[in-house]
């Protein structure tokens, strides 16, 4: 007798966090380019910590200086929604 397993996934809102303006290309659309080290550093410990998070910019804005990004310094930030996949 064989069994069927199937996983589900569903994805799951973590909230909205303030995340450096020069982090979305990265995070959105897996675009790197121009990004010093430190900061690939910061963004692949974001991914890490969150999995692999799906971003999206919470609404139409213009970025705004922030003294406390989710990582990095000091920066212009943008609000956006976090999400995460988790299996069922």
């Amino acid at each position: 007798m064989t069994e069927n397993f199937e996983t589900k996934n569903s994805i799951d809102f973590l909230g909205i966090f303030t995340l450096p303006e020069y982090s979305l290309n990265a995070l959105i659309n897996d675009d790197w380019q121009g990004l010093t080290e430190e900061d690939q550093k910061n963004i692949e410990a974001f991914n890490k910590k969150y999995n692999t998070p799906w971003v999206e910019i919470s609404k139409n804005q213009d970025p705004f200086f922030s003294w406390t990004p989710e990582f990095g310094l000091a920066c212009n930030c943008i609000e956006c929604n976090v999400f995460i996949t988790t299996n069922d």
